[in-house]
């Protein structure tokens, strides 16, 4: 086979719609919200490259590459294909399972691919949101040493602080397993300790039952029916091979038991894994530089903070929102469960008249503020580019194809107030955050929750200066099912008032609008689809969809994608009596 490369352009475009949708065919297109698009990668050399598709099955970091066809420039070729062996590295090196499928493979053999799909990422794959950007949680180290009831003091101090991750060092002995029985107890909250010998968890067990005698608490394996306790104490190895059992959200409180991500992938996982509010590590060692890397692992591998906690405790600025409607019409786009066809969105999206609101909404609400205005495509970035630059307003645009040291001076004259606007496509949407930075405008709709939440993360960096962030939603005509993320929806909150903080708004003024908060995703998820339906009444795919073709079964949920085609969806009722 001839080497590749990456091409951009229509041909590109279509390649990745194509592989939505046979995604969406193969797993649902409420699970496309797990992908990541553009995702970026940095190689040994301080170069980032983008990966089309990301996504974490579990522990796997996957990759998908998608190509558009074979090179037909020889000197193209060379340099592209060095380009694309430092890319496959530079994953390889960082962990990443890589898979390539070019466009040819996806038009003409749609069912090989979908055969490969399942494969490699298999046919139920534990799919885990990356979220990369949001902040981190605050945490700091405890010495234990001889002093249980100094440490019990400190943890409900740091809790009081909204410091969610504390590493207990120098813990050993009888004073490890009171400190952790007593304080579990005392939170009132159900619970996770895990430890690397079944010895040790029955230790944590038994001094737990000795200070709490009345709460129902149980070890992991022990019953063959679960009892699925407030109080689970359990093994690494155990939680790990019955992982599929839990929720992410099962335990508000998580304790690990000389936790080593240097030693133990397992831990590394579970600590990913589970999303507790409160989370103790222990480790018997003392040292002051092993400590703090401890503690930046924890908080590096941690759940990050949601936007709204994070806000409600000072580690970002407040938002403020003003949304500005416009006349575009994005009915007739195409979707692919978490993205807008590209071919369809930019038509959409390359109006004049859209163009000259968002160069008047910037003169009127954020003259003179530093702003990053993030577009659809780099044709898109470059027109706005021009009308700015018609009214004498220091801009530039910035995306994957911007070379790295056109980028760095560009990032630099913006960090030198040289340039007030920047137009991002797709560079901008993580693995960079200046606190200069004022107004984010939203002139690209998101239908993926995850790419709304990066280029909102751009903004939420704090400097002393900066009080809150500008964010502006263009709002264009749409359908439910293609309904674009906003902030509102984002922080799940139905009353706008322009220019207001959006979590702490001024109950006193009358809100402009009452935004439809609902989201089909949401929905889908408390539902069996189509998929699942043929695993458990036993009739085929294809007879599912002929029976709703036809009418015999109606959908509870019926959400279009690709080209003409709808995914079903059903609750529970609907199953049971249609398996009667």
């Amino acid at each position: 086979m001839a080497p590749v490369i990456l091409p951009t352009g229509k041909k590109k475009q279509m390649a990745e719609d194509l592989f939505l949708e046979i995604f969406c065919e193969v797993y649902g297109p409420e699970k496309t919200e797990f992908l990541y698009m553009d995702y970026p990668i940095t190689d040994l050399y301080g170069n980032i490259w983008h990966t089309d598709f990301a996504l974490q099955n579990g522990k796997r970091k996957i990759a998908i590459e998608i190509h558009s066809g074979y090179p037909s420039n020889v000197n193209h070729e060379i340099s592209s294909y060095q380009n694309s062996i430092n890319k496959y590295n530079s994953l390889t090196h960082q962990g990443w399972d890589v898979y390539r499928w070019f466009y040819q493979h996806l038009k003409e053999e749609p069912s090989r691919v979908k055969s490969e799909l399942r494969s490699y990422i298999g046919r139920h794959p534990q799919l885990m949101t990356m979220e990369r950007g949001l902040p981190k949680q605050r945490g700091r180290s405890l010495a234990l040493g001889n002093s249980p009831e100094t440490a019990l003091s400190r943890l409900k101090q740091m809790r009081r602080n909204s410091e969610s991750i504390a590493i207990l060092y120098d813990a050993q002995g009888d004073h490890k397993y009171k400190t952790v029985a007593v304080d579990i107890g005392m939170c009132e909250k159900s619970a996770l300790v895990i430890a690397h010998t079944l010895e040790q968890a029955r230790e944590f067990q038994k001094y737990f039952r000795k200070y709490w005698p009345e709460v129902e608490n149980e070890l992991h394996g022990e019953n063959e029916i679960p009892k699925k306790s407030k109080i689970l104490f359990a093994t690494f190895a155990g939680i790990l091979s019955d992982l599929n059992r839990f929720h992410t959200n099962d335990f508000e409180y998580l304790v690990l038991d000389e936790y080593s991500l240097n030693e133990y992938l397992s831990e590394d996982h579970i600590l990913s894994y589970f999303h507790p509010s409160f989370t103790l590590g222990l480790t018997s060692a003392k040292g002051s530089s092993h400590i703090h890397n401890m503690l930046e692992q924890y908080r590096e591998k941690s759940h990050r903070l949601s936007l709204s906690k994070a806000e409600e405790i000072g580690e970002i600025p407040s938002v403020k929102c003003l949304r500005v409607k416009t006349k575009s019409d994005l009915t007739f786009v195409r979707i692919n469960g978490m993205k807008y066809n590209a071919e369809d969105l930019e038509k959409a999206m390359l109006q004049s008249s859209r163009n000259k609101a968002i160069l008047e909404t910037w003169l009127s609400h954020a003259k003179n503020k530093k702003s990053i205005v993030f577009c659809s495509s780099i044709t898109h970035a470059q027109e706005l580019a021009i009308i700015f630059q018609e009214k004498s307003i220091p801009c530039a645009s910035v995306s994957s194809s911007t070379t790295k040291d056109t980028r760095e001076r560009i990032l630099s004259e913006y960090e030198q107030d040289e340039i007030d606007v920047l137009f991002a496509v797709d560079m901008l949407n993580s693995s960079w955050n200046s606190p200069k930075t004022e107004v984010l405008m939203m002139a690209c709709p998101r239908m993926s929750s995850r790419a709304y939440l990066q280029q909102l993360c751009r903004g939420i960096r704090k400097n002393a200066e900066k009080s809150h962030i500008l964010v502006i939603d263009f709002v264009d005509m749409t359908a439910p099912y293609k309904k674009p993320w906003s902030v509102h929806r984002i922080f799940n909150v139905a009353e706008y008032r322009a220019k207001d903080d959006v979590l702490n708004p001024d109950v006193d003024r009358e809100p402009e609008e009452i935004i439809d908060l609902y989201c089909w995703q949401e929905e889908a998820r408390k539902m069996i689809s189509q998929i699942e339906l043929e695993k458990l009444s036993g009739i085929r795919l294809q007879s599912i969809q002929k029976m709703i073709q036809s009418g015999r079964l109606k959908p509870d949920l019926y959400v279009p994608y690709g080209n003409g085609k709808h995914f079903a969806y059903f609750y529970e009722k609907t199953v049971r009596k249609m398996i009667k």
